[in-house]
């Protein structure tokens, strides 16, 4: 739009200034001319063994850490759940153990009675005697099996994960070198 005859050009001073470039944007594109070649150089260097060495050993690491990881949760929620239940467990045999009483004594009469004096002492000598003895007894028993249960399933888990990621990254190395290779060979 054309100005009128003698109007003066004026500044104005509510405009800003554009703002400058971010840092993190130099230092970015600086960081990246400063290793494409280094990383294009590597690429270079890795020929088609060498890449596939490299994919297996990712392989490797990651399915140990992955079984690792996996056993160790694995193992802390059924040891919680163990610890969570066993007062469950320990109440109802304490509510059911009167109930069986009970139908121990009623079933006891139908018993010839020469074997009867026999069975009641011993019905009654191994309640006795085994009842408090046992947990105790037991207890190392069930925690050793436990621990070496544990050890199986992480080791197990292990060589299983580690068995599977590496014949799958070797499969996908070879299928995927195929093409590269022929035209080379």
């Amino acid at each position: 739009m054309p100005r009128p005859h003698g109007a003066k050009d004026t500044i104005n001073t509510n405009t800003k200034l554009a703002a400058p470039q971010p840092l993190y944007s130099l230092l970015y594109s600086l960081s990246t001319a400063t290793l494409q070649p280094l990383y294009s150089r590597s690429t270079a260097a890795l020929q088609p063994p060498l890449q596939s060495l490299y994919s297996l050993l990712y392989s490797l690491l990651y399915s140990l850490l992955y079984s690792l990881l996996y056993s160790l949760l694995y193992s802390l929620l059924y040891s919680r759940s163990t610890v969570s239940l066993q007062p469950l467990y320990s109440r109802s045999t304490v509510s059911l153990q009167p109930l069986y009483s009970r139908s121990t004594a009623a079933l006891q009469p139908p018993l010839q009675p020469p074997l009867q004096p026999l069975y009641s002492r011993s019905t009654a000598t191994s309640t006795v005697a085994l009842q408090p003895t046992l947990q105790p007894t037991l207890q190392p028993l069930y925690s050793l099996l436990y621990s070496r249960s544990t050890a199986y399933s992480i080791a197990y888990s292990t060589a299983y994960s580690t068995a599977y990621s590496t014949a799958y990254s070797t499969a996908y190395s070879t299928a995927a070198l195929q093409p590269t290779l022929q035209p080379t060979l």
